[in-house]
């Protein structure tokens, strides 16, 4: 069989998966106490999300960088608690947000269907990037890693913007929180930070500085020896797609131009960057 040229080769990725049984029980028993007060009707949703977690992460292969068999594609899962917890935080916070609005207004009303679609397909592309199953795949095949961060900044990030997720998110808390937040935005400085940042040109830039700051190799190398450091990347990559979506959402019409121009300059490169790391026939990181 042909050998994958040498930047898609193992690169001695930790093994991440399936370790964290216990922090997801307590996530299950806790979110079935809510539910079974009446609190957070959708609540069954997380005690489900965990329960089949825990399934997974006893029946996970682990390939701690051995490319995965066939046979184990299907319980190839990554199981870190700082990326199900916040999934399943959103999940919880949207799932009861959505219940309060439709329960009261009707179907549709308060939050569109297509934005609860577009929201839960925004999960779904996280889901695929950081739990199953490109991130146990991208320990042993270095395309599959570039295709995590495509997923993350390309297909997550537009899906959760365009679903607007926050005012039904904030529907789900308690008055004095959802007061709290109210205050929060209304302060000047962070006004002053946000506006900046969802500049077209600012965002555009930050969004290729992340991108290519993370695959320096000396970046990469400290990412796949660290955890803290693997879980920031991510984040980051996934922050700056979140910043560069809203930015491109929120341009005028007569800004179409400046719009496809972003577009053009950022998926161009990331293209030819991740084409250039994944298929070279040089190696550009250790192995």
């Amino acid at each position: 069989m042909t050998r994958p040229p040498p930047s898609c080769r193992a690169h001695g990725f930790r093994g991440r998966a399936g370790r964290l049984p216990t922090p997801l029980l307590s996530g299950a028993v806790a979110a079935f106490r809510l539910s079974s007060r009446g609190h957070v009707p959708g609540a069954w949703l997380t005690v489900g999300f965990c329960v089949a977690a825990m399934v997974a992460s006893s029946a996970r292969a682990h390939t701690e960088g051995a490319p995965i068999s066939p046979h184990d594609f299907w319980t190839a899962w990554s199981l870190q608690l700082t990326v199900v917890a916040p999934i399943a935080v959103a999940l919880l916070l949207y799932g009861r947000g959505l219940h309060l609005a439709w329960s009261r207004a009707g179907i549709g009303r308060g939050t569109a269907v297509w934005q609860a679609g577009l929201f839960a397909l925004g999960l779904t592309a996280l889901w695929a990037g950081l739990v199953w199953p490109l991130d146990a795949i991208g320990e042993s095949l270095f395309s599959a890693h570039m295709a995590q961060h495509i997923v993350l900044m390309g297909v997550a990030a537009p899906l959760l913007v365009l679903g607007l997720p926050m005012p039904t998110m904030i529907r789900s808390l308690p008055r004095e929180w959802q007061r709290g937040l109210a205050l929060a935005v209304r302060w000047q400085p962070w006004r002053r930070c946000w506006k900046f940042l969802i500049r077209i040109d600012v965002a555009t830039i930050l969004q290729l500085l992340v991108f290519t700051l993370w695959h320096i190799p000396a970046a990469i190398a400290l990412s796949l020896e660290n955890d803290f450091v693997h879980w920031l990347m991510h984040g980051s990559m996934l922050a700056a797609g979140l910043l560069f979506w809203t930015a491109i959402l929120r341009m005028r019409s007569d800004e179409f131009g400046s719009a496809i121009l972003a577009l053009f300059v950022n998926f161009k490169f990331s293209l030819v960057l991740g084409a250039l790391l994944a298929f070279s026939s040089r190696a550009f990181y250790e192995s």
